[in-house]
């Protein structure tokens, strides 16, 4: 059952502590999540804007917010647990808000969400 303690959560909470690692940061204390400086550099250098609307089941498509000239494919799943699972593949450090606003999205069948990528999932979408 072990689940995470109260303390714990209203620290990271309260931006006391990393969201990712559970590290304690240096005042001010902003009384929202945030993550250290390991965890906030952490990762791959391709981010894209990653949007999803259900039309004949979802319709996936994507932005690079580095360069916004370059042309994605489209991708349409007949299941939302498909684009759970597409996200959980890549790097996106999600905190609260971003669960919340990922959970809406599918709700409401319309939504967005910036993920991180490896150079060899970035080559994967870019086909």
């Amino acid at each position: 059952m072990g689940g995470e303690r109260g303390s714990t959560t209203r620290m990271r909470l309260a931006g006391k502590t990393c969201c990712f690692c559970n590290a304690l940061l240096e005042p001010p204390y902003p009384g929202r999540e945030r993550a250290c400086p390991k965890c906030d550099g952490r990762g791959p250098d391709h981010k894209l804007h990653m949007r999803f609307e259900r039309c004949l089941g979802w319709r996936v498509s994507f932005r690079d917010l580095n360069d916004p000239n370059v042309r994605f494919r489209e991708i349409t799943f007949a299941d939302s647990a498909k684009i759970e699972e597409l996200i959980a593949r890549t790097n996106a450090r999600m905190i609260l808000e971003d669960r919340q606003a990922l959970e809406l999205g599918l709700r409401n069948g319309l939504g967005a969400v910036t993920l991180t990528l490896t150079d060899e999932q970035y080559r994967k979408i870019l086909r």
